[in-house]
Order: C-alpha cells, then sequence, then structure tokens
C-alpha cells in the first residue's frame, strides 16, 4: 500500500511556469476579443451645429420636382442644413442600386463639391444612372448625407437613415 502512494507522488502535473504563461496568454486573448466586440458597439459621436448628426438628419427639409418623362429631377434645399451629398435607392423587382451623387463623376454628374446649401438647387439627369437596363425602377429613393465634425477634430460624412430619405418616384 505504501507504494502505490508513493507512485502517486512521482506523478508530475503541468509545470507552474508552462501554467502560469497559459493563464496569462488566455487571459490576454479574451480581453482582445472582448475588447474589439465591444468596440463594435461604441461609435465615435459624428457633430453637426453642436447636436449629433442622426437628429440632423431629422431637419433636413428638401422638395423634389420629377421633370420631363422621369429622367430628370430637381431638388431644393428648403432647409437650414446643408446637405454634402444625395444616396440614390433605385429599386427594381429582383433587387436594388445605390448610387452616392458625390462620387458620380464618371457618370457625368457634377453634384456641388461643396454639397447642397441652404436655399440652393440641383438639377440630376437621373437616366445616366438608370441607364438603359430592365425592368424599369419601381421606386427612387433620395437619402441625405451630412457631412459633420468628429470628436477628433475630422470632417466625417454619415448617411441618414432611410426612413429621412425622399421619394422620388413610384410606380
Amino acid at each position: 500500500m505504501i507504494k502505490s502512494k508513493k507512485k502517486k507522488c512521482e506523478k508530475k502535473g503541468v509545470s507552474p511556469v508552462v501554467a502560469t504563461v497559459l493563464l496569462i496568454s488566455m487571459v490576454i486573448a479574451i480581453s482582445l476579443i472582448l475588447f474589439l466586440w465591444l468596440r463594435g458597439f461604441i461609435q465615435e459621436a459624428v457633430i453637426k451645429f453642436d447636436e449629433n448628426i442622426e437628429l440632423a438628419c431629422q431637419d433636413v427639409s428638401l422638395d423634389f420636382t420629377y421633370l420631363s418623362g422621369g429622367n430628370r429631377f430637381y431638388v431644393l434645399n428648403n432647409g437650414n442644413i446643408p446637405v454634402y451629398s444625395l444616396r440614390i435607392k433605385i429599386i427594381r423587382s429582383g433587387g436594388h442600386t445605390t448610387v452616392d451623387l458625390h462620387d458620380q463623376e464618371s457618370h457625368q454628374i457634377t453634384w456641388p463639391p461643396a454639397g447642397l446649401r441652404a436655399a440652393n438647387g440641383f438639377e440630376v439627369n437621373i437616366g445616366i444612372l438608370l441607364g438603359t437596363t430592365t425592368p424599369a425602377p419601381s421606386k427612387i429613393v433620395a437619402i441625405p448625407i451630412l457631412i459633420g465634425t468628429s470628436s477628433s477634430g475630422e470632417e466625417k460624412t454619415h448617411v441618414c437613415a432611410e426612413r429621412h430619405g425622399y421619394v422620388i418616384y413610384e410606380d
């Protein structure tokens, strides 16, 4: 009986140094995963006129006029919030296409570089964006894009939520 107890004591486990290294590396890995996961929840606030830019989206006031057979529209900024750009969402059966007017030099749309200031208007040839593809769009929505200042002082664009968008055309 004494021999069996002695054999159990001779068996060795993991060295304390290896156990410590494993424990520390597991804690670092879990901390890194938590940090990256939580960072996704916390967005840097972008400010426009001393308020969160998401609140400024509610105050945007645009009027759209569809011109000549649906190939062009005119947009007028009636509010006090300058609109940096518009995101045009073209909805067709089977999907949708999203186009940012500020980035459409390739489509020969020259959106004002500083955006659409208060009381200014702009005409857009949407026929260029629609092309000749079928099916015809069932709905066209314009979503404002604003520019604000982040807490670090740099300018950032913010696409307003689709609920703040304007229906330009609906079948």
